[in-house]
């Protein structure tokens, strides 16, 4: 009977078994699977999900370039975290950091022309699994989706 109920437990991750009281396990379900989804398709890219995060957000920053502080605020990371993913990109020649003319204590990180070179390509992959997450839902059923989950958002921020 013990060796049952522990089979039990561990299968009991199937979403039909998933009820209003496991919000907080559908939530971390969802992003283990994105995450592992997007390093999947990342992977030809040499990338990690965080690291493509990182440039297509300098991607859409105005000129294509912003502080280290800026990644951190935008990623909600720390400054080690940050630094390592930056150091990783600079190693793969996707980004450069320069000394900030502003704040001499600060960088600027910007994007070489070999990461612009992947952008189009990413952006592409991005978008493709954007569209998978809602695949099934209407038009309407996918704006009040990203309208309950901004709310729930910013209940955690």
């Amino acid at each position: 009977m013990e060796g049952e109920s522990r089979n039990h437990q561990m299968n009991c991750c199937s979403t039909c078994e998933l009820t209003e009281e496991h919000l907080g396990k559908l939530f971390r379900m969802i992003h283990n699977g994105l995450h592992r989804l997007h390093n999947k398709r990342m992977e030809c890219h040499n990338l990690t999900s965080p690291q493509a995060e990182i440039l297509i957000f300098l991607m859409h920053v105005p000129g294509q370039q912003a502080t280290q502080k800026q990644i951190e605020q935008y990623m909600k990371l720390t400054n080690p975290t940050v630094t390592g993913l930056l150091n990783r990109l600079e190693e793969k020649k996707y980004v450069k950091r320069t000394v900030n003319p502003k704040d001499k204590r600060s960088h600027i990180v910007v994007l070489t022309d070999e990461s612009r070179k992947i952008l189009s390509a990413m952006w592409e992959e991005i978008h493709t699994l954007d569209q998978k997450l809602t695949e099934g839902m209407t038009q309407e059923e996918r704006r009040q989706l990203f309208g309950y989950l901004k709310i729930v958002l910013h209940n955690i921020s």
